[in-house]
């Protein structure tokens, strides 16, 4: 059964040692966070988890033996909704509109991207710490109702 409150769930990638006053802020407002990969630095991580429920992906940055626990990709369901979580789509070895996936995460680019393919939502958070072509540090905040719809924000993370 469903809560009546909304789930917020914070979308995180490409931290790289680096967590903003902004991107703390979002980070305790979530009840879950899905980070991406490239978390880079063990004291980050160990800082991700202090805020709760943490879900993520080791990225190609992800070196250090403190991240080995980390699966190279996840699939979690939260109220019905099927996410899959790898940093890097060119290394992707499952045909998402064959696995039951709703959202398919990902990170490495350091670009944001939200589109639909087969069926199956792409959302790439951009990077929280280290965008590319000027752009400003992001991350996405999905809210899933009471009755389980996705509602999208984009947050942007300048300083």
């Amino acid at each position: 059964m469903l809560q009546d409150k909304n789930y917020n769930i914070a979308v995180i990638s490409d931290t790289h040692g680096h967590l903003s006053k902004p991107l703390i802020e979002e980070l305790t407002k979530a009840d879950i966070i899905l980070h991406a990969g490239d978390i880079d630095t063990p004291g980050t991580l160990d800082t991700l988890q202090k805020f709760g429920r943490l879900i993520a992906v080791r990225g190609n940055m992800d070196i250090n033996p403190a991240f080995k626990h980390l699966p190279s990709e996840e699939m979690v369901e939260v109220r019905g909704t099927r996410f899959y979580i790898r940093h890097d789509l060119d290394r992707l070895d499952i045909l998402p509109e064959a696995s039951n996936i709703d959202i398919l995460i990902s990170g490495h680019t350091h670009r944001t991207a939200d589109e639909t393919r087969n069926g199956v939502r792409y959302l790439n958070p951009g990077s929280a710490s280290l965008p590319r072509m000027g752009a400003a540090p992001t991350m996405v905040k999905l809210t899933l109702d009471k009755c389980a719809k996705v509602h999208v924000e984009w947050i942007s993370l300048a300083e």
